[in-house]
């Protein structure tokens, strides 16, 4: 008999051979894959790694793209933008902050911001920091800024909190210089004011006028009057009734003058009755059909802006009923929330009555930040609106 050398075991995934003599397990060897397969399987691998690649290089590049845009929005911004730390130091700022300071960039962070605040205006610059930082919403504040060249005299500064990649707190601020808008403001309040004393003494004149001439001529009038009875003569009688009729015609006159300056009326009876008085007597001269409406309360204005108010829907019932070829008007006149509203509906050229609307009605509209629409309601009637912001008007005479 022969001497065993390997005894064959079965196993779940086949046989393998175990030598007797060293005890070592002998497997088969795996069926090689041909050199074909390994080649195609490495192109493949390397084409999804190019594309890969290709699409790494494709989002690098839009990241990088995004970057610069964020940074040119940020740079470039049309307002400042500002990060101060807790303590108030310029951590961040973007190149139209450096222009608003008059300085580099450079000179701007690591500075405290107070540095910049004028001195008058420190304290609320500290109040201002100290309670941005404990609030969440913005915060806004006006004072005046020192610059390089010159002081801002009117910024305005909104302040939001928010925290760094460290957790510390840190102040995102913008700012805007106002300086321009504050002028336009004031000199739209000067040329408000200006309006508002030449009404105010336009209704002085028309006062004195009615009451000071108008009392002369009807004085005169009764005295001719007298004259005329005691004289018996045909040629003296006769002129009396002429006499009589001149100084009516010069009392009525001067009774339409005081009207057109400044109707008493506004002063002795409200801007409603003025205007009452003014439908009327438009109506009755144009002979134009006018209806109207207007709110049971008194509007809430000092008798000057009543006055410009008067003059502004006087002005423009004239420039719709004499131009536009209307014959019939509707007149409604509210008083809202936030705003005076005049709408004139009628039965005129709409393109007549919106252009005839003449200079000194969109200059007082335009003064007191107000506009004037027009539109058609239907095939025969169209409107024009005025729109006036009460915050335009003073409660009060100045």
């Amino acid at each position: 008999m022969g001497q065993v050398s390997a005894v064959t075991h079965p196993t779940a995934k086949g046989q393998r051979r175990v030598d007797v003599a060293t005890g070592k397990t002998a497997t088969k060897p795996r069926r090689q894959r041909s050199a074909a397969a390994l080649a195609h399987e490495l192109q493949m691998n390397q084409a999804e790694l190019e594309a890969q690649n290709q699409t790494l290089r494709h989002t690098q590049f839009e990241l990088a793209a995004a970057r610069d845009r964020c940074v040119d929005l940020y740079d470039f911004a049309p307002v400042a933008y500002l990060t101060l730390n807790e303590t108030g130091f310029v951590v961040e700022a973007n190149l139209t902050a450096a222009g608003l300071f008059g300085r580099l960039r450079p000179e701007l962070i690591g500075q405290p911001f107070v540095r910049f605040i004028a001195p008058a205006a420190a304290e609320t610059w500290q109040q201002h920091l100290s309670h941005a930082l404990q609030q969440t919403g913005p915060q806004r504040v006006e004072l005046a800024l020192r610059r390089r060249g010159g002081d801002i005299p009117l910024v305005q500064l909104d302040s939001l909190r928010s925290d760094g990649t460290d957790g510390q707190p840190l102040l995102r601020v913008t700012a805007v210089d106002l300086t321009q808008r504050h002028l336009a403001e004031t000199t739209r309040q000067v040329a408000q004011t200006a309006v508002l004393t030449r009404e105010a003494e336009r209704r002085r004149v028309a006062r004195e006028l009615h009451e000071d001439l108008g009392q002369r001529l009807s004085a005169l009038k009764m005295e001719i009057a007298h004259r005329g009875k005691v004289l018996s003569l045909p040629q003296a009688a006769q002129r009396t009734v002429t006499l009589l009729g001149t100084v009516d015609q010069a009392i009525a006159t001067v009774r339409r003058i005081a009207a057109d300056l400044g109707p008493p009326m506004l002063d002795d009876l409200g801007f409603n009755a003025a205007i009452d008085a003014l439908v009327r007597d438009t109506a009755r001269r144009s002979g134009v059909h006018i209806t109207q409406r207007t709110d049971e309360d008194e509007p809430s204005l000092g008798p000057d802006a009543s006055a410009a108010l008067y003059r502004i829907v006087q002005e423009t019932l004239a420039a719709l009923v004499l131009r536009s070829g209307a014959r019939e008007v509707g007149l409604h006149l509210h008083q809202g929330r936030d705003e005076y509203r005049l709408t004139l509906t009628h039965d005129g050229v709409e393109e007549a009555a919106l252009g005839n609307t003449n200079a000194t009605c969109r200059g007082l509209v335009h003064l007191f930040g107000g506009r004037i629409d027009s539109g058609r309601i239907d095939d025969r009637a169209s409107r024009l609106d005025v729109r006036l912001p009460l915050l335009a008007w003073p409660s009060q005479s100045p």
